[in-house]
């Protein structure tokens, strides 16, 4: 069982820094589906596809996280490891996949360690539940990361868009 979130890309993505957008925006979607349900995840797994005109088709990689979790910053260093030790330069990317599985409830993992602040860990797990009823209630997007505002972020085409097509009756 995993949670899994796709995203077939409206052009190229060809530069580190842009798709970079694409695969924090996904954690993020990511993040919020599995602490909806309740979970934390164990392993993150990355599937990415070049574009059609490519020779490659694209790659599939996963990793074993060090402590389970549903916190996107927690589990998003893994995905840009895994991403650069797959992507070749030179291909464009059109798709992207994410999923974290090894899923387990919430309340079954509370991993203490003497290297880390736990209150902080707890407070920002309230904090992300509270950004996420907040965006159930309001509608998706309500309360995103300011990096959704960028030019190649994925979140701000998909803000405009209803069940990923444009909106009708726009005569412009």
């Amino acid at each position: 069982m995993a949670v899994i979130n796709g995203i077939t890309l409206m052009k190229d993505y060809t530069t580190y820094a842009s798709i970079r957008l694409v695969l924090q925006a996904i954690a993020v979607e990511v993040g919020m589906r599995t602490r909806q349900a309740g979970l934390v995840g164990g392993s993150v797994h990355l599937g990415v596809r070049y574009t059609r005109t490519s020779e490659r088709r694209g790659f599939s990689k996963q990793k074993k996280l060090d402590r389970f979790t549903a916190d996107e910053q927690d589990f998003l260093p893994a995905l840009l490891t895994l991403f650069l030790d797959g992507w070749e330069e030179t291909e464009a990317v059109r798709y992207v996949s994410v999923a974290l599985g090894k899923l387990e409830p919430r309340s079954d993992h509370v991993q203490l360690s003497f290297f880390e602040d736990e209150w902080a860990k707890a407070r920002r797990y309230d904090f992300l539940d509270l950004v996420d009823q907040l965006n159930v209630r309001f509608g998706r997007g309500t309360l995103r990361p300011a990096s959704s505002l960028l030019k190649d972020s994925p979140l701000r085409t998909r803000q405009r868009l209803i069940g990923g097509h444009k909106q009708g009756g726009d005569a412009r």
